[in-house]
């Protein structure tokens, strides 16, 4: 038998105590029955565990079920008819709830698993359809609501666009039918009381929110004060009409107290304001103010209308006398002293403000006060064509005349409005190049003569310099050439192209800069606007570039020609059109035409003789005289003398002519102003001997020598009179004998029978055989022959300035024909003072005898004028 293993204790019996005792059973116990409390203990823990294993399956198969079975009422709830149809939810509820149950009960690992999920979805699926048969309920009164809603809506629509007022008769009872109809099982009695006793006041609403937007005004008036107006509202309905009407009324009045202060502010008769609708509509506070301002304005229109018509210069006089006037009104009681001083405030700030408004916009100003120029602007909106070009010509012309009667100084007057010019300058800008060249067309065409102010003030909001010297020159190959550099693919291929030909872009713009023609341009243009302006290196970078890229151009498009040849002809687009004087520039081209060289010359000959001949009679002032009561004599004479030493003449801001001053103390240019606060000024165009702002006529010969005190002894009265002195205008010479010739010749011509020589244009004679002319040019022609001719007349007949400008004319067209020119005796009885003897040599002429054998009758009256002017001159 097996050995019963044994061991050996290594503790005391003690120790061993715990480890060696045995299960104690009693007598009448078996060994089953001993063990039967473990066993149950395991069995009831195993039992635990299945269930909570059973628990956790079937609770995650409910979670998935319940997950998808939260789809199926969503579908209930968006479906257009199971949302509002119980039993169609329900059975689609059910049938869904069916298949999921199915679905997840078939995923237990057993029974038990299975019927806990059963159950439980069961349970949720009740539920379920509780909550769906609840929010159907609430479907189904909401869709009650908003189809009777809707038909009410329907039936105050009809009611209320129905012309023939049947609808509106009978709403009230449709809308009690409609209630009725469709409340009567679904509230109670009470309820439906009240619904059928809202009606009167929802019409009455509806008429109130009508009359609320067509006439706000009346209808408050009515809501605050007739009881029988809508009397079925409520107070609540009543309050909220009275709102919106407030909401309507507010922006317009306060937009109406707007026109009719800034009405006022123009000088203009505003439109009637509504104090007291005001009083209704707005705020306490807000209607003081009103009523204060309002005080303030009171019997200021006329005179402000005054105030913005009138000459700068009378402006201060005008509103002292407006001041003495309030002063006897507040000393007589007839003005709260308060009012008065605030009616003073009121005039000088309206002065202020057309003084501000004019140096920065005057277009703008003159739009808003002068109604003949605002009409003038919209009739030019709807003007097309040649139509609207004579018209913005012609508006152009008032608003600078305007601009000159208001005291704006010329080289500040504009032919547009601000808004008006930057938007050129952002749709040119915008534009390619053939739009651009016809927007610069288009200047010249609304704009005409004025067109340099145009373009000034283009130019100050931002027009490229390209577009100011395309318009300059007016040449048709410098304009597509200058136009191109605008576009900067145009610059980065000229660029480029320099670049690989090792023509470097900055060093030939310094190059160019650097030139001695481009230095003395920039001189001058620096002196013209302040040594360190920032504008002057502006303009000056932008020329320079523009030059920069011509001479790339140049070398570009022309393969044999180099960089010198090709920056020699850029310089000289400056160069060669500009003539330098000490501080200031005249350009040799105006309006689209070369300046003749006699013209340049009358021009810088003018300063001259002004500033040393004629600023006292000019009648310059000292700085502040016309402030300044306390003038003496001796400031006036040092005034006098500083102005000859140190005065000079400066190019207007405008770029169209040249203006007189003096450098002060601080650098900076102050031109001189006269008695009559006008500045000594005058245009390129202007080629007549007249001082400027005079009837004066100038002397300009007195310049021609430096007379000793013995050459002035020995010089008779006669001989002081100025030699220039009543010399008739280059354009009126121009005029006349462009009248009498008629009808340029385009082709060169005989122009009659007999001539050895060709005709052309107006009266050219010595034309090529085949040459042509265009008008244009025909006239320029003319304006040579006037220049060139004028000094042979004077010579001929040195006292022909002292003659009236008929006679002028008259012998200045017979010496332009050559009649004047074959008389020598009559030239010698004209130079003696014998006038009628004069006049019957002249016509003592086989050209004039023999008029109507030759066919050439058209000179007996030009000789018979002559002679008549001739006998007149010798009476007066």
């Amino acid at each position: 038998m097996p050995k019963i293993p044994t061991f050996t204790a290594k503790g005391s019996i003690e120790q061993l105590q715990g480890s060696t005792a045995a299960p104690q059973m009693r007598l009448d116990q078996t060994l089953a029955t001993a063990l039967a409390p473990a066993t149950k203990i395991i069995v009831d823990q195993q039992i635990k565990e299945t269930n909570a294993q059973n628990q956790a399956e079937a609770l995650k198969l409910e979670n998935n079920f319940i997950t998808d079975f939260i789809k199926v009422s969503e579908t209930i709830n968006t479906d257009e008819v199971m949302s509002t149809n119980k039993d169609v939810a329900n059975k689609y509820l059910k049938d869904q709830s069916n298949s999921l149950i199915n679905k997840y009960k078939s995923l237990a690992t057993n029974n038990n698993v299975g019927i806990k999920f059963e159950n439980y979805a069961l349970a949720e699926t009740q539920k379920t359809i509780f909550r769906t048969d609840t929010q159907i309920s609430k479907n189904i009164l909401t869709n009650l609501f908003a189809g009777y809603d809707k038909q009410k809506e329907l039936l105050l629509i009809t009611a209320d666009t129905d012309e023939s007022g049947m609808a509106k008769s009978t709403l009230r009872t449709d809308l009690e039918k409609l209630t009725i109809d469709t409340f009567t099982s679904q509230v109670s009695a009470p309820e439906l009381k009240i619904m059928l006793n809202s009606i009167p006041a929802e019409i009455d609403l509806m008429d109130g929110s009508k009359d609320v937007i067509q006439q706000p005004e009346t209808t408050l008036y009515a809501l605050n004060d007739d009881k029988n107006y809508l009397p079925n509202l409520t107070l609540e309905q009543r309050n909220s009409l009275k709102e919106k009407a407030i909401t309507i009324l507010t922006p317009r009045i306060d937009n109406d107290w707007k026109n009719y202060v800034a009405a006022a502010a123009l000088g203009k008769e505003p439109v009637p304001f509504n104090m007291d609708l005001a009083k209704e509509v707005l705020p306490a506070e807000t209607i003081v103010k009103m009523e204060n301002q309002l005080e303030t304005i009171d019997d200021t229109i006329g005179k402000v209308k005054i105030l913005n018509s009138i000459n700068s210069k009378e402006l201060k006089t005008t509103i002292d006398q407006y001041e003495l006037e309030i002063d006897a009104k507040v000393k007589a009681g007839a003005v709260d002293f308060l009012i008065g001083e605030k009616k003073k405030e009121y005039y000088n700030n309206i002065v202020n403000n057309r003084q501000e408004i004019l140096s920065t916009d005057p277009v703008r100003f003159i739009i808003d006060t002068n109604e003949d120029i605002k009409t003038a602007v919209e009739a030019i909106e709807s003007a097309e064509g040649d139509q609207k070009n004579t018209l913005e010509f012609e508006l152009a012309t008032s608003l600078v005349k305007i601009q000159t009667d208001l005291g704006v100084p010329k080289y500040n007057q504009k032919v547009m409005t601000s808004d008006q010019s930057k938007q050129f300058v952002l749709n040119y800008k915008n534009g390619d190049q053939n739009t651009r060249v016809a927007m610069l067309q288009g200047l010249d065409l609304q704009f005409g003569d004025l067109n340099n102010k145009a373009f000034q003030q283009l130019l100050n909001d931002g027009l490229p310099e390209t577009a100011i010297l395309s318009s300059y020159f007016q040449n048709p190959q410098l304009t597509e050439a200058f136009l191109s550099f605008d576009s900067e693919d145009k610059r980065k291929e000229l660029k480029e192209w320099g670049d690989q030909n090792n023509v470097k872009f900055k060093k030939l713009q310094t190059d160019i800069r650097t030139s001695k023609a481009i230095r003395l341009f920039e001189d001058i243009v620096a002196t013209n606007t302040g040594a360190n302006s920032a504008d002057t290196v502006e303009q000056m970078n932008s020329i320079t570039e523009v030059l920069t890229y011509y001479t790339l151009n140049e070398m570009f498009t022309n393969s044999d020609t180099s960089e010198v040849k090709a920056r020699k002809k850029a310089i000289a687009i400056i160069k060669d059109n500009f003539q330098i004087e000490d501080t200031y520039y005249i350009p040799k081209i105006w309006d689209g035409k070369k300046l003749l060289d006699g013209h340049v010359d009358t021009v810088v000959a003018k300063t001259e003789i002004i500033k040393d001949h004629y600023l006292d009679q000019w009648g310059a002032v000292a700085f502040g005289s016309m402030k300044d009561d306390t003038l003496t004599v001796d400031i006036q004479s040092e005034f006098n003398i500083n102005i000859k030493e140190n005065g000079e003449w400066r190019n207007t801001s405008d770029g169209e002519g040249l203006i007189f001053g003096i450098i002060l103390a601080d650098g900076e240019f102050a031109p001189v102003k006269n008695a009559n606060d006008d500045f000594l000024e005058f245009n390129f165009n202007d080629d007549s001997y007249i001082l400027p702002g005079t009837d004066i006529k100038m002397n300009m010969s007195l310049n021609d020598f430096i007379q000793t005190e013995d050459d002035q002894a020995m010089l008779s009265d006669e001989n002081l009179k100025p030699r220039f002195a009543g010399l008739v205008e280059s354009n009126k010479f121009f005029k006349y004998v462009k009248d009498k010739e008629g009808a340029f010749f385009e082709v060169a011509t005989k122009a009659t029978q007999g001539e050895g020589k060709l005709t052309i244009g107006y009266g050219r004679y010595g034309a090529e055989e085949g040459q042509t002319t265009t008008k244009k040019e025909a006239e320029q022609m003319l304006l040579e022959d006037i220049e060139s001719r004028i000094p042979e007349v004077i010579n001929a007949i040195p006292k022909f300035d002292t003659f009236s400008d008929q006679l002028q004319q008259a012998l200045f067209y017979e010496w332009f024909r050559g009649s004047l020119v074959q008389s020598p005796k009559t030239r010698e009885l004209i130079n003696a003072g014998e006038f009628s003897k004069a006049a019957k040599e002249f016509l003592n002429n086989d050209e004039y005898r023999n008029a109507r054998k030759n066919k050439r009758s058209g000179v007996i009256k030009h000789f018979e004028l002559t002679a008549k002017l001739l006998n007149k001159e010798g009476t007066i």
